[in-house]
């Protein structure tokens, strides 16, 4: 379990370009991630508008990137659960 607070996907993307064939030769199918988009339901200035918009882009990137690679990607919350 990582603590990101916010670059998730950024991590997400970094470990998939550098282990992304030791997920396929382990056979890594599922990993639980809390992304904290539950925090991200409101826009309170331009500034994080614009920041939400990049994180949503980068969120869908990656999300897709795993998903090529027969990967998905769970809210921690709900895996759990």
């Amino acid at each position: 379990k990582i603590d990101a607070e916010g670059s998730e996907y950024e991590i997400l993307e970094y470990l998939l370009v550098c282990f992304g064939k030791y997920f396929l030769k382990y056979n890594i199918e599922n990993i639980a991630v809390e992304d904290h988009s539950r925090k991200f339901n409101f826009c309170a200035n331009k500034r994080h508008g614009e920041y939400m918009a990049k994180w949503q882009e980068k969120r869908k990137k990656v999300l897709q990137q795993y998903k090529e690679h027969n990967i998905i990607l769970h809210d921690w919350d709900t895996f759990l659960n």
